[in-house]
């Protein structure tokens, strides 16, 4: 009777072992998969007779929640200066001050108007609107002439658009443009800034990032309170505030 060679069954028993690391392998990248949020490649490394498995790695993502809209709202436009402005002593008036707080979001719902005659009259046949904003710190020199401005771009706040931007067009019916900004804070973005947005007005609007319960002062917003013009920008009249979300709207005077 002959015998078969112990070979075979030796490459046999081998064949076995791998194919059940294999099999293990797999139900265990499988269950790996499943319990993990965020989905992270595992690599494998296979020889005869070794299987590795490098370990899975999972990361945490904060986000911050954003207002779906703006839910404070001022039927007609936001009056954005109060008393006699065509007075040389401001003591009286006032200004609106926008509040938030470091670390959260904000919006801004803007409606511009469509001016007409200055589309029509002007040489093109389109004009193209951007919108979008800044911060700045403002220090302001100020003497018998009136003030000298230095402006500093806030560092960790930001001020986006929606729309980004539109095209007017001379032949379309387009009377209004309504735009609603998203304003950003960072944990250092904390101080006095002003506050400028598309044909925003007036010039220098106070706009405070500060935590919850902090009080703001006139002094803060040194040569805010003085006569100034507005300057338009294309055919959309100065914007007019029609609401706000994650941020505060009150009166501040000089």
């Amino acid at each position: 009777m002959s015998t078969a060679p112990v070979r075979s069954f030796t490459r046999l028993a081998i064949a076995i072992v791998v194919a059940a690391v294999i099999i293990s392998a797999s139900a265990l990248s499988y269950a790996s998969f499943e319990s993990t949020v965020t989905k992270t490649s595992i690599s494998t490394q296979i020889s005869t007779t070794t299987l590795t498995i490098l370990p899975v790695t999972q990361t945490t993502t904060v986000t911050t929640t954003l207002p779906s809209s703006c839910t404070t709202t001022f039927p007609g436009g936001l009056n954005m200066t109060s008393g006699d402005w065509s007075d040389a002593n401001q003591s009286s008036e006032g200004l609106r001050l926008f509040t938030m707080e470091p670390n959260s979001v904000a919006l801004l719902c803007v409606s511009y108007t469509l001016e007409q005659q200055a589309l029509q009259s002007s040489g093109s046949s389109s004009q193209n609107a951007t919108f979008s904003g800044t911060a700045y710190a403002v220090a302001a020199s100020c003497g018998g002439s009136g003030c000298s401005y230095t402006y500093t771009k806030a560092s960790g706040i930001s001020i986006t658009g929606s729309p980004p931007s539109v095209t007017l067009v001379k032949s379309e019916n387009l009377t209004k443009v309504d735009v609603i900004y998203t304003i950003s804070t960072s944990s250092v973005s904390q101080g006095f800034y002003s506050l400028t947005y598309f044909n925003s007005c007036p010039a220098l609007l106070p706009f405070a990032v500060l935590p919850l319960g902090q009080t703001v002062n006139g002094s803060d917003f040194n040569g805010f309170f003085l006569p100034g013009s507005c300057i338009q920008y294309g055919a959309l009249e100065d914007g007019v505030v029609i609401g706000v979300a994650g941020m505060n709207v009150s009166w501040i005077y000089g």
